[in-house]
């Protein structure tokens, strides 16, 4: 499924626009990372992509159709988003956040039970079923979120730092996963990282953001020297290697 952004601008208040205009090419079966300094207009470009946030102008279109024109039962299980600190009840056990997920597919209570389940096993946290959030590390809950993704079946994922407590190595085996899912599901992912090694290492695209303003859209192999510009890092900076390549 592909999302489009066009000349999105969006104000909290009345003055100068978080968003400003801004478009990107079409997003298709691909990874792709927003970057850019805190305060530059990424989680609020994400919401609006979610229908969160309704933008002042422009469109936001999935494959083809404005949001506005999408029921939110479709639009929920077409496109899922996951924002830096779900707003879940704490007392929820796993496996009840979990059913939450399938409630737009309206399957029935096997099916469910069966996606729910593969979603916990591909994340490794079945043990955790019925365990409450409250009661699970910033890690874990992380893994519970990105299984609520898997559950619901979007087509599109839009994820603000949704790697953000996890150590090195947790973070490339869920990054990992993030790719399988991608290539066996033909999944568009659009995801915010504030860790520019990281963004061109596991990164197809990345689009840069500026002053509320997309200032580039270009494949990670080519996005280095626009990278250094946007952070004012210096040549020696950024020698990664992109997986994709």
């Amino acid at each position: 499924m592909k999302i489009e952004l066009r000349e999105i601008s969006f104000a909290y208040r009345h003055g100068r626009p978080v968003l400003d205009h801004a478009t990107a090419a079409p997003l298709e079966n691909s990874i792709s990372i927003l970057a850019g300094v805190n305060g530059c207009g990424k989680s609020t470009l994400l919401k609006t992509a979610a229908g969160i946030l309704r933008p002042d102008s422009g469109n936001i279109l999935l494959d083809g159709v404005p949001l506005k024109q999408i029921h939110p039962r479709e639009l929920a299980r077409n496109l899922a988003y996951l924002p830096q600190n779900p707003p879940v009840p704490e007392s929820f056990t796993v496996e009840e956040l979990l059913s939450c997920a399938r409630y737009p597919h309206q399957s029935s209570g096997a099916v469910n039970r069966e996606i729910i389940s593969g979603s916990m096993e591909t994340l490794g946290i079945t043990a955790l079923a019925q365990r409450q959030l409250s009661q699970l590390s910033g890690g874990e809950k992380q893994r519970v979120f990105l299984s609520f993704i898997l559950a619901r079946q979007a087509k599109v994922w839009l994820l603000d730092e949704p790697f953000s407590a996890l150590d090195p190595a947790a973070f490339r085996e869920l990054f990992d996963l993030l790719i399988k899912a991608k290539q066996q599901h033909s999944i568009t992912v659009v995801i915010v990282l504030h860790d520019i090694n990281r963004a061109l290492t596991y990164g197809e695209r990345i689009i840069g953001m500026k002053n509320g303003k997309i200032s580039f859209d270009l494949p990670t192999d080519s996005a280095i020297a626009q990278i250094r510009q946007l952070y004012d890092l210096p040549d020696s900076a950024l020698q990664c290697k992109p997986v994709f390549l």
